[in-house]
């Protein structure tokens, strides 16, 4: 997939790994296991404490929550069963499994 081809709105297909996430969060054969960081990351955001102060660090502090997102993202990839996740990927960003 490149840029703004399948990507919608957002550039490097952002539209599309969003819906991808919100897929795979509401499959019921990925294992809660494999949501519950995504979860927590998405909570860590919306707390007004931040582990590197947004204000005082604005590149680090930034970071950290960009660095932890991607984490939770990885982790519910490599831990969703990879036929989901394939299915998934073929329905929202149009490709044959």
């Amino acid at each position: 997939m490149t840029g703004m081809n399948r990507g919608g709105l957002f550039p490097f297909g952002l539209w599309g790994q969003l819906r991808l996430y919100l897929r795979l969060m509401g499959d019921v054969r990925v294992p809660l296991s494999a949501k519950l960081p995504m979860v927590a990351a998405l909570l860590y955001l919306l707390f007004p404490m931040d582990l590197l102060n947004d204000f005082l660090l604005p590149l680090f502090g930034l970071s950290d929550d960009a660095l932890l997102l991607w984490l939770a993202w990885r982790w519910l990839l490599r831990r969703s069963p990879p036929v989901v996740v394939a299915e998934h990927r073929a329905v929202v960003f149009g490709r044959r499994t």
